[in-house]
């Protein structure tokens, strides 16, 4: 299929990863001396959480053997986390994803929308993701709050799928991916922005994830309309200004009332 303009996988492909406008990082470089290194234990932990049934990367190796590597010989993999964190690198490997899309129920088979993407990863760099979330989360340094392993972590990230004509490679450049460890929460700490905005005060945001609830009392369906376009035109606003784009046709409005007559609005 390649790029062919109607094959199927990469038409998919390209919905569910759109282009983004490249982004240029910029951080404060640290004395490496100042970064704490990465114990014995925080290696431990992260690794004890991974399942040892879920599917590898693709590096193909299983989680159990993995695991047992690291308990044999845990100094080898603190090595190369230290470095990485000292150099403030991500290793592109390990950017490197397997892309499987589960359908959706009984959905039309050529629309994107009908595929939920997940990303395989190595998990040897899942755990890496995972001492970087434990330190983020529990906020053990306030030195963290440099960017420089984010940026790596988001830059130069490749998406592998399967073809009738062999397996071809993606270039993302937005979103996070499906099935990491780190992704999750700092699009969370991004998405925190949206629960802080100005908006009316007698209305309420609720996200969950990527999705958002607008949540508006009042007495008038007018009142009701007036603070919703009040409300969307905050969150188009700053949704531009992050290159997030509202799914529309996943948009719905829930009117609940105690009245039996329901308003019309003008």
């Amino acid at each position: 299929m390649d790029k062919h303009l109607w094959g199927r996988p990469y038409k998919i492909v390209t919905a569910l990863f759109p282009r983004q406008l490249e982004f240029i990082y910029t951080s404060q470089q640290l004395n490496p001396e100042d970064i704490p290194l990465v114990t014995k234990e925080e290696l431990m932990e992260a690794s004890n959480r991974v399942g040892n049934n879920k599917a590898p990367g693709l590096d193909g190796v299983p989680n159990i053997t993995l695991k047992t590597s690291i308990k044999a010989a845990p100094e080898l993999f603190l090595d190369v986390y230290n470095t990485c964190l000292k150099d403030g690198t991500f290793p592109r490997k390990w950017k490197q994803q397997r892309l499987v899309l589960p359908p959706k129920g009984k959905k039309q088979p050529e629309e994107p929308s009908s595929y939920r993407p997940l990303c395989m990863l190595d998990t040897v760099g899942k755990i890496f993701e995972r001492i970087i979330h434990q330190r983020i989360e529990a906020i053990v340094d306030p030195l963290l709050a440099d960017n420089q392993i984010v940026a790596s972590y988001f830059t130069g990230r490749v998406l592998k799928y399967d073809t009738k004509n062999g397996p071809k490679e993606y270039d993302i450049t937005g979103g996070v991916p499906q099935c990491s460890i780190l992704g999750p929460l700092l699009w969370n700490i991004m998405y925190e922005i949206i629960l802080r905005l100005n908006i009316p005060r007698c209305v309420k945001l609720v996200a969950y994830a990527d999705d958002v609830a607008v949540v508006i009392v009042a007495k008038h369906l007018d009142e009701i309309c007036r603070l919703f376009d009040i409300t969307f035109e905050q969150v188009n606003r700053w949704m531009d200004t992050v290159n997030l784009q509202l799914a529309e046709h996943k948009t719905e409005a829930v009117l609940i009332i105690s009245r039996k007559v329901v308003e019309q609005s003008s």
